[in-house]
């Protein structure tokens, strides 16, 4: 459901709750502008009138005030079948009450009570509704924010680790040349050969810095990229990210951190040394930004609509989060195209952002 068809809704629904409330068989008089408050009939219908409608705006202010519409930016599925469902009932409701709202001489106390009841407890349920859905995207946005300051933190204390083990190198790197140049001064080539190789070995493991144009993205892929490059897989970014930056922090992470997921855990699970690689490309092309993923995988990959599931017990391995990848990159006009190369055993995602976003809204 769109933006602009659930704000139809969710108005058209308090304005159906607010004019049904004098559609019952004692306040209907008051919508048809019968009762005698003055002895001329045309001002009773004009006071009568300003009583309806002064209600229905009071009533729609006071909703608006407390839950703004321009606040929604996202309509979910179970958003859109409640606030379709709440539309219905109120509407049903209301061509129930017609009847007895205007036919001679049915007036009863319970009658009214029991539908004005019903009407609030509609409009309450709307509100209710709309206001837990807030409630959830506050939390999400929070969750997102801690988590996206964690990656960054845990970027940060990653760089600051590598930089002090470079400094503590070069303070050491006298030493080691006089103790290279005495092995050498005494013939021991072997022994200086193997102390070069224990010096190269201080390094640890194989570090990759990313450089996309995106510190986020940066600090994301350098996080995620980690458990790949620690256990040995081949990590290859050749990536120019910088004119994405249109793409919202949220919707970033949601993209490429499934996509990430993904290619990593296809890596831990191939046991063959040159099918566990990952080779990330893309840049500007023809007025679109376009990044590919590429990896080697294990066992079979079945394609259903775009979707590609493995028979190994890790099921989810490339479907777990396409599905949240498409939805995210369709909010951008964007495309996502899955293939596989099984000669190859290779899995390739390519995501497609159009960078002229108004012209591509339109």
């Amino acid at each position: 459901m769109s933006l602009a068809l659930y704000a139809s809704a969710f108005c058209a629904t308090v304005c159906t709750v607010c004019h049904s409330i004098f559609l019952t068989p004692l306040t209907g008089a008051v919508l048809r502008g019968s009762v005698p408050i003055t002895g001329i009939p045309l001002v009773n219908e004009c006071i009568c009138a300003c009583l309806v409608n002064g209600f229905s705006v009071v009533v729609y202010a006071y909703v608006c005030r407390k839950l703004p519409l321009r606040q929604v930016h996202q309509v979910g599925r179970s958003r859109g079948v409640m606030v379709a469902t709440i539309t219905i009932m109120s509407t049903y409701l209301k061509a129930t009450q017609l009847p007895l709202t205007y036919g001679e001489g049915y007036t009863s106390m319970e009658t009214t009570v029991y539908f004005i009841v019903l009407q609030v407890a509609l409009l309450g349920c709307l509100l209710l509704s709309e206001h837990y859905q807030r409630k959830l995207q506050e939390s999400a946005a929070y969750r997102f924010q801690a988590a996206t300051a964690q990656t960054l933190l845990n970027s940060i204390r990653h760089r600051q680790k590598k930089d002090l083990e470079v400094r503590q190198l070069r303070h050491d790197l006298k030493n080691h040349m006089l103790t290279l140049r005495t092995l050498i001064q005494s013939g021991e080539e072997a022994g200086a050969l193997e102390y070069i190789d224990s010096f190269l070995g201080q390094g640890g493991q194989k570090e990759i810095q990313i450089r996309t144009g995106h510190s986020l993205l940066d600090a994301l892929m350098e996080e995620k990229l980690a458990g790949a490059i620690k256990h040995q897989a081949e990590v290859h970014v050749m990536l120019d990210f910088s004119a994405g930056l249109f793409i919202e922090d949220f919707d970033l992470c949601v993209i490429m951190g499934n996509a990430l997921d993904n290619a990593v855990e296809s890596c831990l699970g191939v046991e063959r040394q040159d099918l566990r690689y990952i080779d990330i490309r893309g840049g500007t092309n023809a007025n679109n930004l376009v990044v590919t993923i590429k990896n080697g995988y294990s066992g079979q990959l079945h394609g259903e609509n775009g979707v590609f599931r493995t028979t190994k017990r890790d099921k989810e391995l490339h479907g777990f989060g396409l599905d949240n990848i498409k939805r995210t990159v369709q909010k951008y006009r964007g495309a996502v195209v899955t293939d596989m190369d099984k000669e190859k055993r290779e899995f390739r995602l390519t995501l497609f952002f159009p960078l002229d976003q108004e012209q591509a809204g339109e």
